[in-house]
């Protein structure tokens, strides 16, 4: 009856120990309070047409706004992983036919991302990065999604951006793969 009472003590202590980083571990003040602020960019050329940047956060939500050459100010919902604040703009919708998988030059290419022309014709946009799990090879993606996407990483107190571009392919309202790019340095920030 003691250890039974004992083991009961233990896990509730457990459970009070862990249970905040589970519930509130996602974005914990730590986490993203050092993101928050008003951040200019460097005087580096522009390579993309985005500026200063503001990141805030409401209701629990974290947003970035970043002003643009062409578009006035954008904005996103942000999510912070591994320490770092990612966000993306969507930059295009196409649609058309796209398929993962044909004989090409010979031989069997399972990643390769087949473009069904409307006249009949096939192409090709290279490979894809990756498949998501609602994959089904009898599935035909119908929209192309582009977007610009960007992290953020603060090192001595700066923020250095980085953006890359990638591209999701639907089927209807499912994702079924996307290709992307590798992560670049676009230019550094100060929040002073």
């Amino acid at each position: 009856m003691k250890n039974n009472i004992n083991r009961q003590f233990i896990y509730v202590m457990i459970f009070l120990t862990f249970f905040p980083f589970v519930m509130f571990g996602q974005q914990n003040s730590n986490d993203y309070n050092e993101y928050l602020g008003v951040w200019r960019k460097s005087g580096k050329a522009d390579r993309l047409g985005y500026g200063d940047m503001k990141i805030y956060e409401s209701d629990g939500v974290i947003y970035v706004q970043m002003k643009t050459l062409d578009n006035g100010i954008k904005k996103a919902k942000a999510q912070i992983s591994n320490k770092t604040l990612q966000w993306s703009f969507v930059q295009g919708r196409e649609y058309g036919k796209w398929k993962i998988g044909a004989w090409w030059g010979g031989e069997y290419r399972d990643k390769l991302i087949v473009v069904c022309n409307a006249d009949g014709s096939y192409g090709s946009n290279g490979d894809c990065s990756g498949i998501y799990p609602s994959y089904d090879s009898n599935k035909i993606a119908n929209e192309e999604i582009s977007f610009l996407s960007f992290k953020a990483v603060i090192k001595d107190g700066d923020m250095e951006l980085y953006y890359t571009m990638s591209l999701d392919y639907y089927s209807g309202d499912t994702p079924i793969f996307y290709q992307s790019a590798n992560w670049v340095l676009y230019d550094n920030y100060t929040n002073w």
